[in-house]
């Protein structure tokens, strides 16, 4: 047994995670063994999230959540809801379907996903 599949098992026992989640995340390290064997330093891309709050009074946007994940990790990391809670707690007037984003992935979808705008907040979630 690798080091990771132990450390997922180590997190269900713990409660950290769920069931269900430590499924998703054995299961994915398959999947990411072999993206990384396929790995061209020119085809490496990102998922790209960025969350802003509006500041009316100035009429400028403040960056709140940045975050910058190697695809091979993206499906996963939505899936634990890792990314959807970051944005629900700093735009919690914007929902997103991350199921139609893993979609989207799954597709090759490359460019702009999601670029939504509240009257607090916005957020843009693309590939690069």
């Amino acid at each position: 047994m690798n080091d990771e599949v132990k450390k997922i098992l180590n997190m269900v026992e713990s409660g950290k995670i769920s069931v269900e989640d430590g499924e998703k995340l054995i299961s994915s390290l398959g999947n990411e063994t072999t993206a990384v064997k396929n790995y061209s330093p020119s085809t490496k891309k990102f998922i790209k999230v960025e969350v802003y709050n509006k500041d009316d009074d100035i009429n400028e946007e403040e960056t709140k959540v940045k975050i910058n994940i190697p695809l091979n990790l993206a499906k996963t990391m939505l899936r634990m809801n890792s990314i959807k809670n970051q944005i629900s707690l700093n735009a919690d007037d914007i929902t997103i379907d991350f199921d139609e984003i893993i979609s989207l992935l799954e597709n090759d979808v490359d460019g702009e996903l999601v670029n939504i705008e509240s009257n607090t907040a916005r957020v843009r979630i693309w590939i690069e």
